[in-house]
């Protein structure tokens, strides 16, 4: 395939400046504590989504790789310039390095934690930067950080002659606004951004910074639905124990309300439950990761003809090791189409813990207050709280 022009001149006007390049802007960072504020934070993000391999996508003579590095990463830089490369290979010869295009990189599909573009995307044209972070986008595993670095504005600046060299090159200036959208058609999501004023005597435009990142994977898990008791397992049965017995003793509403609790508390009301299915009028809805119980609830219906057309929700719950996944959410969904098509249920009920947030999170679920009982529920002499009503309808 023919490599398109601007990236042959990239490369000429690159190797040749490389040695004056390096020697000019070898201490640039020490002089730059918003640069280096930006950078840690990158860091951060980085190591704070789990870590993993970090690539300086035209690291130039390594020096901003090296940072990295130095920040507790686990980095590699990567540059069109061959002269460029060798040069960061003598200096910093415990890092790796290797030649190669943005455009198309010599890295499998999600295999970054994070990707740097320190001023690296101001020699490509404007049509290409799609294709530049598509490629960005690509490479980065899912909740991947990106951090991009460019001079602030419309017109370009031609540079003719450096350091005495005969070679020439434009350095395009941006709009953040305009990369940021760009970004995100390509799926990645600003989530900071920084635009700091020239520094006086030294530059002529705005420097921008934005940090973008790569949707995560959604969590996984299945939920199924047990009707019998039987299937209780010996196996889920402890499961269903440790599960109450964690979030109880994390502060959970569901159903023990003076902590801590142990298992010798727990399993007979576990035992209870499970002598309670019914497939005519019960079911108990569980979560799973793997193997492991994320979270439940029971739905369960009085059989009684008066009363018969609705249903209560009990104990819903997630394991704390488990939360933040829409777990929660999943559960009272499911509850609500088992209710609805498999017991012909029209309408659904449960009393919740007042003074939790519990009402914010059901309204978000279609619920509704229906009523309170005021002081219901004591848990000190200084602790009263309500006991909320809640009901769906229609289903």
């Amino acid at each position: 395939m023919t490599e398109p022009d601007f990236l042959t001149t990239v490369r000429t006007f690159y190797d040749a400046v490389a040695v004056d390049y390096a020697d000019r802007y070898r201490d640039q960072l020490a002089a730059k504590p918003l640069e280096r504020a930006m950078l840690a934070g990158f860091a951060d993000l980085v190591r704070g989504g789990g870590g993993g391999p970090v690539a300086d996508l035209g690291c130039g003579e390594g020096r901003v790789t090296a940072h990295l590095h130095a920040l507790g990463l686990s980095v590699r830089g990567i540059d069109l310039s061959p002269r460029m490369i060798e040069l960061a290979r003598r200096d910093r010869p415990g890092l790796r390095f290797d030649v190669g295009s943005m455009l198309a990189l010599d890295l499998p599909d999600g295999a970054l934690a994070g990707a740097l573009a320190w001023y690296s995307i101001i020699h490509t044209p404007q049509e290409r930067l799609p294709d530049l972070f598509a490629e960005l986008h690509r490479v980065l595993a899912p909740g991947g950080h990106a951090l991009i670095a460019f001079q602030v504005g419309d017109e370009p600046l031609h540079l003719e002659g450096p350091f005495g060299h005969d070679v020439s090159l434009d350095f395009h200036r941006r709009r953040p606004d305009r990369i940021a959208e760009l970004l995100g058609e390509a799926g990645l999501d600003v989530t900071a951004r920084m635009v700091r004023e020239p520094e006086d005597g030294v530059e002529k435009v705005e420097q921008a910074f934005l940090i973008a990142r790569k949707a995560p994977e959604p969590h996984r898990f299945d939920l199924v639905q047990i009707a019998d008791g039987d299937d209780v397992t010996p196996e889920l049965r402890r499961q269903l124990t440790d599960c109450w017995t964690e979030v109880t003793n994390a502060g959970g509403a569901a159903g023990f309300p003076f902590p801590p609790v142990g298992h010798g508390e727990v399993a007979p009301a576990v035992e209870k439950l499970a002598g309670r299915l019914d497939a005519r009028n019960s079911r108990l809805v569980l979560a799973r990761v793997g193997d492991a119980l994320a979270g439940w609830v029971f739905l369960s219906r009085d059989p009684d003809r008066l009363v018969a057309h609705w249903g209560t929700l009990h104990h819903l719950q997630t394991h704390p090791d488990f939360r933040g996944r829409g777990i929660g959410s999943a559960l009272v969904r499911r509850a609500r189409d088992v209710a609805r098509d498999e017991l012909g249920l029209e309408q659904l009920r449960l009393a919740a813990r007042g003074g939790e947030g519990l009402e914010a999170f059901y309204e978000r679920l279609g619920w509704r207050e229906t009523g309170r009982w005021p002081s219901a529920l004591r848990f000190t002499p200084d602790d009263t709280r309500d006991e909320v009503l809640m009901t769906l309808a229609p289903l």
